[in-house]
């Protein structure tokens, strides 16, 4: 019989769609639009109510966005 086993290690690589809000901030909804248009990576199906995403793979895809340019007020102004 063969079973897959999920170790320590390797749970600690699979984070949730919660996982996912609560360190990146990103509403679910977000997550999905993401997914289809944006390229951010897909969740894996682990079971038939199961998915989980690659914790590397979503840190790589948020470090290779674009930085934020943010402008001063009096320069939005102008």
């Amino acid at each position: 019989m063969s079973e897959a086993l999920v170790t320590p290690k390797v749970q600690k690589e699979l984070m949730t769609y919660g996982d996912v809000t609560d360190l990146y901030g990103f509403p679910r909804q977000t997550i999905y639009r993401y997914i289809h248009k944006n390229g951010f990576p897909r969740p894996r199906q682990l079971g038939v109510n199961s998915v989980r995403f690659i914790r590397s793979e979503v840190a790589n895809w948020v470090a290779n966005r674009p930085e934020a340019s943010i402008r001063r007020k009096d320069e939005a102004a102008a």
